[in-house]
């Protein structure tokens, strides 16, 4: 060893070999901590997801409805036990024979107990088991108070076919004196009264409103009446009101209206309906909703929960601190075409050195004339080139718009949206257009955070 370096023969060692899996783990581990130090660093821009909604939360108002009918009530023409022999809430005619009044109250049971007083004609017995039959095919056990219904419908039917001769014959008989009434009025028979059957829009007043102040009688079958007591009442016409308090930011709300659309809260029936502002008795604002058809349906309801949902609007919903107001340019539809095997649309800018440039600018919005251009694609003063044609346009040329920032790309785009109407938090817009937003896409949730064209982190 000693010889061969003085000969000036250096030895060598053996040659450094690179570890390509070293290498790709090392890599790995740098991208990693590059990856972590810029998400630690950079701050990500909050977005919301977009989904569908209406502002009926804000349109839930509930008003508590007077209910305004044509009613007659009648009278008793002598004192004694009262029986009915329709249902109340069923339409009778002047020729229905509608209760018997009984001084005794006796003549009922004599005629239950001597059923050979009275003879009725074969005919007349065959009515009765047409009228027994109809009820049994049509029997529901499930509504079994419709026998209750069935026994007084069937009395009426018997007492009706009964000539007076023989009624006469078998009330003097008990002493008694008996009386069989027709319906006095044609119409909705109701049995139940509380004083409110006169009321008419122009007599509204506040008091009217309250359901305590009501005093409600209900008259029935065996109650005891005298001579010129009130004991029932007929609805004579299909049309009907349902009048509301209004208070002053609804009567101007309501100023102009016509027609509304309403919600019977209970029901969960919805209608349209004439509509008409009055002052009351007292001088109030009182909005008065006329019906033609219901009457029958709500007839033993005074008052009645409704929702007036002519203002509830259907669309998508954002939060209202992504709305943002933007000047774009306008650009007549004819310079704009689709650029070659995209779907977006080019336009042809001039440039002052004799070449054209083809330009796909972010699109806020389009009608049936224009194309709402970003600005950020384009310097006032540019030329375009109408397609295929000498023709020239000069930006220039703004319109501002309500829109949004959408980041489905990464970066902010800005993109009109057509406010319908607003609930405390969100905006209810518009949902259906072309360059606008639809359901699931991602927008800046600040839109004071960003700027257009900006790269975003999400």
């Amino acid at each position: 060893m000693a010889n061969r370096r003085r000969r000036g023969i250096i030895p060598i060692k053996g040659r450094f070999h690179l570890n390509v899996g070293i290498v790709v783990l090392l890599v790995g581990v740098l991208y990693l901590a590059i990856f972590w130090v810029l998400s630690s660093t950079t701050t990500k821009t909050k977005f919301y997801e977009v989904s569908p909604g209406s502002n009926a939360e804000n349109n839930s108002k509930i008003y508590s409805g007077l209910a305004i009918r044509n009613e007659k009530i009648a009278k008793a023409k002598s004192t004694g036990y009262i029986e009915f022999f329709v249902r109340e809430g069923l339409r009778v005619s002047k020729s229905t024979t509608l209760y018997s009044i009984d001084s005794s109250g006796k003549l009922t049971d004599y005629l239950a107990k001597n059923n050979n007083s009275s003879k009725i004609s074969s005919e007349n017995v065959s009515s009765l088991n047409e009228l027994i039959n109809d009820y049994s095919s049509d029997y529901d056990d499930m509504s079994f108070n419709d026998v209750y219904e069935f026994k007084s419908s069937l009395k009426g039917s018997v007492i009706d076919l009964l000539n007076t001769k023989t009624i006469k014959k078998i009330a003097k008989k008990t002493g008694t004196t008996y009386s069989i009434n027709k319906s006095k009025y044609s119409g909705i028979v109701s049995y139940q009264l509380d004083g409110l059957e006169s009321i008419k829009p122009n007599n509204l007043k506040e008091s009217n409103f309250t359901k305590a102040s009501r005093k409600i009688t209900t008259m029935k079958t065996g109650d005891q009446v005298a001579d010129g007591d009130k004991i029932y009442k007929v609805i004579t016409d299909d049309e009907w009101s349902i009048a509301i308090e209004l208070e002053d930011e609804d009567a101007k709300k309501y100023k102009d209206t016509k027609g509304v659309r309403i919600k019977f809260i209970n029901d969960n029936l919805d209608t349209t309906a004439n509509f008409e502002i009055v002052n009351g008795q007292d001088n109030r604002k009182y909005g008065i909703i006329t019906l033609s058809k219901y009457a029958i349906r709500f007839a033993n309801d005074r008052y009645v929960n409704i929702q007036i949902i002519n203002d509830v609007e259907d669309g998508l919903k954002i939060p209202k601190s992504s709305l943002v107001k933007k000047s774009v340019y306008v650009v007549p539809k004819e310079y704009g075409t689709m650029g070659g095997n995209s779907d977006e649309i080019a336009f042809n800018v001039k440039k002052s050195n004799g070449k054209n440039k083809i330009v796909y600018p972010p699109i806020a919005y389009s009608d049936s004339k224009y194309y709402y251009v970003s600005m950020s694609s384009f310097d006032e003063g540019d030329v375009l080139v109408m397609p295929d044609s000498n023709e020239t346009y000069t930006i220039g040329k703004t319109k501002s718009f309500n829109g949004v920032y959408n980041i489905n790309n990464g970066y902010t785009k800005f993109v009109r949206v057509k406010i319908l109407n607003s609930t405390d938090e969100y905006y209810i817009i518009q949902a259906g257009d072309v360059f606008s937003i639809s359901i699931y896409d991602r927008i800046v949730l600040d839109s004071d955070s960003v700027k257009e064209n900006e790269i975003v982190s999400q």
